[in-house]
């Protein structure tokens, strides 16, 4: 997956970093504030 080459929609930016946090322990904090941020 290109990320430099091509933009991703927000929709796939955001599935990508949420599968990256799922992964963390911090995991629905950090979705919580990634959600804001992209809804504000």
């Amino acid at each position: 997956m290109p990320l430099a080459g091509a933009p991703l929609p927000a929709a796939q930016r955001v599935a990508g970093r949420a599968r990256l946090f799922c992964g963390k322990s911090d995991g629905r904090t950090r979705l919580q504030r990634l959600y804001q941020d992209g809804s504000a």
